[in-house]
C-alpha cells in the first residue's frame, strides 16, 4: 500500500511540475554567403493565436471567389523581444551569432473545436551595405510575419531557425524561418526568386 501511495505521489508531483512549466520557443539564427561588412538588424516577437475562419459570403455577380474571413479570437504574446544586431564577417557569416528563447507566461492550450491555433512571429529586419559596395550590394528592409500552425496539444518546447542565406554572385538574400536550419533551396517545395 505504501508503494502505491509513493508512486501516486510521485506521479502527482511530476504532473504538477510539468503543468507549471511555461511554453518556450527556441530560435536559432543561421547565416551564410552574405556580403562581408553588411549590417543586419532584426526585431522579432512571438504570439500564440486562436483563429476562426468564417465562410466567405457568396458573390452574387459571379466575380472571383471571395476569401474566407479570419477572426482572431485569442492572442497571448510571449515575454520579450528578440533584437539582434550583427556585422557580416569576411567569411560571409554574421557575428555575433545570437540565439533567443521566447517564453510564454503559461503553457499553450490546444485550440477549441472548430478553431485553429498558430504561433506567429512578427519580424522586422534591415540589411545595410558597407560604403563602396553599392555596385554589388543592395540594402533590404521589410516586415514579415512567420507562422507555424499548432495542432493538438502544443509541446512545451518548440525549435525554430531564422536563416539569412546569400546567393553567391547576386544581390539576393533568402530570409526564411523553419523547424530547422536545413537549406530551403534543397526542398522541392520551396520557391526562391
Amino acid at each position: 500500500m505504501l508503494k502505491r501511495l509513493s508512486f501516486f505521489a510521485l506521479i502527482t508531483l511530476s504532473a504538477a511540475a510539468l503543468s507549471a512549466q511555461n511554453t518556450t520557443v527556441r530560435y536559432k539564427v543561421f547565416t551564410e554567403s552574405l556580403l562581408p561588412g553588411r549590417h543586419i538588424h532584426v526585431e522579432m516577437r512571438a504570439n500564440y493565436l486562436y483563429v476562426e475562419f468564417a465562410a466567405a459570403p457568396k458573390s452574387s455577380t459571379g466575380a472571383a471567389k471571395p476569401q474566407a474571413q479570419e477572426h482572431e479570437l485569442y492572442k497571448m504574446p510571449a515575454d520579450g523581444v528578440f533584437v539582434w544586431d550583427a556585422i557580416v564577417s569576411d567569411k560571409g557569416v554574421a557575428v555575433p551569432v545570437h540565439d533567443f528563447t521566447f517564453r510564454f507566461s503559461k503553457p499553450l492550450a490546444p485550440a477549441p473545436a472548430g478553431v485553429s491555433a498558430y504561433l506567429m512571429f512578427p519580424t522586422k529586419w534591415t540589411m545595410t551595405c558597407p560604403k563602396g559596395t553599392e555596385d554589388r550590394c543592395k540594402p533590404f528592409s521589410g516586415e514579415q510575419e512567420f507562422g507555424l500552425p499548432v495542432t493538438g496539444q502544443p509541446p512545451l518546447v518548440f525549435g525554430r531557425c531564422l536563416q539569412f542565406r546569400g546567393v553567391p554572385g547576386n544581390h539576393v538574400v533568402i530570409l526564411t524561418s523553419g523547424d530547422d536550419c536545413a537549406d530551403p533551396r534543397k526542398d522541392p517545395h520551396t520557391f526562391v526568386r
